[in-house]
């Protein structure tokens, strides 16, 4: 579940650009008790971070609901209560019912097979809301800039959130997930 357009900004980073920049941080006396950070050239929104992924795993697992249902399931801090009270209410039932797998937040090995979990944790729903620092953060419009990491370190990202996304969907179907 995420909160209404899911417009947040979402300050993407692909791993080979994280680990560009912690080599390049190592050569740099300059960057010796710097705080740097590193993303990509652009964000992109949380509904277009969580919906790519979808598209990666084969999916359609996100509801958006108002920010203010939210907040209050987030008060509650029960997911199944939350799916108590949207039977009440059959608009935001509907969206429940379309949405064919909603994880919580998986806690078992990443080792695991991501189809054993899906299985594990599909039957009964289990229902995913974000907590509230979750929630404040699918919600900002805070942006990171890599200023410093391109002045301090020579720092220039490789991979924008397109072809990072390309290549995680690679390697989600090499590894069979």
């Amino acid at each position: 579940m995420l909160p209404d357009d899911a417009d947040g900004l979402c300050n993407a980073v692909y791993v080979d650009d994280v680990v560009d920049a912690l080599l390049l941080a190592a050569g740099a006396e300059a960057a010796v008790g710097q705080r740097i950070l590193v993303s990509a050239e652009r964000p992109v929104t949380w509904h277009e971070y969580f919906r790519a992924y979808e598209r990666a795993l084969g999916t359609d697992s996100i509801v958006l609901m108002p920010t203010r249902d939210l907040q209050r399931a987030t008060a509650w801090g029960r997911p199944q209560r939350l799916a108590l009270a949207l039977r009440r209410e059959p608009v935001r039932t509907a969206a429940l019912l379309a949405a064919k797998v909603a994880l919580r937040p998986l806690r078992s090995s990443i080792r695991e097979p991501l189809s054993r979990r899906v299985r594990k944790h599909a039957a009964p729903w289990k229902i995913w809301v974000p907590d509230g620092q979750q929630l404040a953060l699918y919600r900002t419009q805070a942006t990171v800039s890599i200023e410093r990491a391109r002045r301090v370190l020579g720092f220039e990202p490789r991979f924008d959130f397109e072809r990072g996304m390309a290549l995680t969907r690679d390697w989600i179907r090499w590894a069979g997930l």
